[in-house]
């Protein structure tokens, strides 16, 4: 890989935190920046390939199975899911109610 020197311009307090990074790290200086410059492009890189790969299978689309045909009117959908909604509120007032029948019937046999 050919390489190329570069002069960089950073704060003496990050320049001094790097270097003791690297001693750390047994590794040099120029290693933790060529490092760290690799992992940010490569995460660049990777989200702009997931990105456009994702684009093309959106573009693509997918097969439902209908064949192009909708056979619910919107209407249809959402009277179910009003029906949901009133089937999940009542469940919790069953829950409620089975909760305070528990405890009387605790309270009962304590008496």
């Amino acid at each position: 890989m050919e390489k190329q020197n570069v002069t960089l311009s950073l704060p003496k307090a990050l320049l001094k935190k790097a270097k003791l990074l690297a001693v750390r790290e047994e590794t040099s200086f120029n290693e933790l920046v060529r490092c760290c410059l690799e992992q940010h492009v490569g995460a660049a890189t990777g989200y702009e390939k997931a990105r456009e790969r994702q684009l093309k299978m959106l573009d693509a689309g997918f097969d439902l199975g209908t064949d192009g045909i909708i056979s619910v009117a919107r209407e249809e959908v959402h009277h179910w899911q009003k029906l949901q909604k009133e089937i999940a509120s009542m469940k919790t007032e069953i829950s409620d109610f089975e909760r305070r029948l528990e405890r009387l019937e605790k309270q009962a046999i304590d008496a």
